[in-house]
């Protein structure tokens, strides 16, 4: 009976240690593979070397190998559910050569059974922290801090890249803050995101990405009010709706892109109100075409120059185009179902806050191109991370998928 205990103690002990090594592991490669692609949004790529980002990746690789080899365990549906990804992330890297999903398909796989607030935290804390250092550095002489006009308008990048990389940043910023704060969100947290939005459409003109943190604001003054009543529900007319949101977004995206005309006043005024994002997208669209599993498309940017020539200019900035024409349509959607399906167990399990970042990212998405950007969208991880499901009278952890 003694030893019985004894062997049952020592087998918990171990089966601890084991998964507290499996998320040190985790959080370690997360850390560094994420402060490696956060710097390259800012002028301080110029800076970042091979000499310094291959060792990071292949110690990244190896600590993630680790823990889905040989730490993690999965269920039978989860197990179906990552082979999925990984055969559609390998195809996509053989067709287009763009190894972007891999590296995102390792670190959902790898967030297995990792406390999914944890994550968040460890990208507030890169993100704030090299978004303070690089406009600290720009203002001193450091790195460039490049000034760009758009229509009379200057657009500052306070050293990243390019004036909607920083809008970005702050945009994911403020919904990582968001999802830490959820359930303790005071005024002031409100009147900051008001702040925030009002920063990002003088400084950067980022109009997009400052109505966004203006939603986030909003849906914030609602969970302070809320949060003093014992339950926050929603009808059925908006369960559909945030359950839909990346499904309406996309189909929206590529529809309103394959059936643009330039002839046709009404799409020539949204293509003018989108900065041209409709005509690149056509573009895009009319010389590539769709794929399975993604091509090779090369793109030019202004990020990081004012330099280029505005005939060579090509960049597609709608997340499902940008993702439909490189990764391929097959990734598309099963990046929609996930999502969706996400979303409508989150909203069953009264986790109202995921959902509505998660739609605030799907239309926010529809004019950037950021939605599968590991660097900025640390949500893309929650899959099969556990998060919380908090309640007045129970705190436990869980996954949802």
């Amino acid at each position: 009976m003694l030893n019985s205990y004894i062997e049952k103690i020592y087998d918990n002990f171990n089966s601890r240690i084991k998964m507290e090594l499996s998320d040190l592991i985790y959080y370690i490669a997360y850390f560094l593979y994420l402060t490696k692609m956060v710097i390259t949004t800012t002028m301080f790529n110029e800076h970042l070397g091979r000499i310094v980002t291959v060792p990071i990746t292949l110690i990244c690789l190896g600590l993630l190998l680790i823990k889905i080899l040989l730490l993690n365990e999965y269920s039978k549906k989860n197990f179906i559910i990552m082979g999925i990804l990984t055969l559609c992330a390998g195809l996509t890297y053989i067709n287009s050569s763009y190894n972007d999903l891999i590296f995102l398909v390792l670190f959902i796989i790898g967030a297995n059974n990792v406390n999914f607030k944890n994550i968040v935290k460890i990208f507030l804390a890169v993100r704030i922290s090299i978004l303070l250092i690089a406009m600290l550095s720009a203002k001193l002489g450091l790195i460039e801090d490049i000034i760009y006009i758009r229509e009379g308008k200057i657009r500052q990048s306070f050293g990243s890249l390019y004036p909607t990389d920083f809008a970005a940043g702050v945009f994911f910023i403020a919904l990582a803050y968001l999802y830490i704060k959820c359930e303790k969100l005071k005024i002031r947290d409100v009147i900051i995101f008001v702040f925030l939005g009002i920063g990002v459409s003088y400084f950067c003109d980022a109009r997009v990405d400052s109505i966004c943190i203006f939603g986030i604001a909003i849906y914030s003054l609602f969970k302070v009010m809320y949060n003093k009543k014992e339950n926050l529900k929603i009808n059925k007319f908006l369960n559909v709706i945030l359950s839909s949101s990346m499904i309406i977004c996309t189909a929206f995206s590529i529809i309103i892109s394959i059936i643009y005309n330039n002839s046709n006043k009404i799409m020539l005024f949204l293509n003018k109100l989108l900065s041209n994002r409709l005509e690149l997208a056509k573009k895009g669209i009319d010389k590539y075409g769709f794929t399975l599993f993604g091509q090779r498309v090369d793109m030019v940017g202004n990020g990081g120059s004012t330099s280029v020539n505005p005939t060579e200019y090509f960049f597609i900035d709608s997340s499902y185009l940008f993702v439909a024409l490189r990764y391929g349509m097959i990734a598309l959607i099963i990046f929609c179902i996930l999502f969706t399906i996400y979303i409508k167990k989150t909203i069953d399990l009264g986790e109202i806050t995921i959902a509505f970042i998660i739609m605030i990212i799907a239309i926010n998405s529809i004019v950037a191109h950021r939605l599968l950007d590991i660097a900025y969208n640390p949500f893309l991880l929650v899959f099969f991370a556990k998060i919380s499901i908090n309640t007045r009278y129970d705190e436990s952890e869980r996954q949802i998928i």
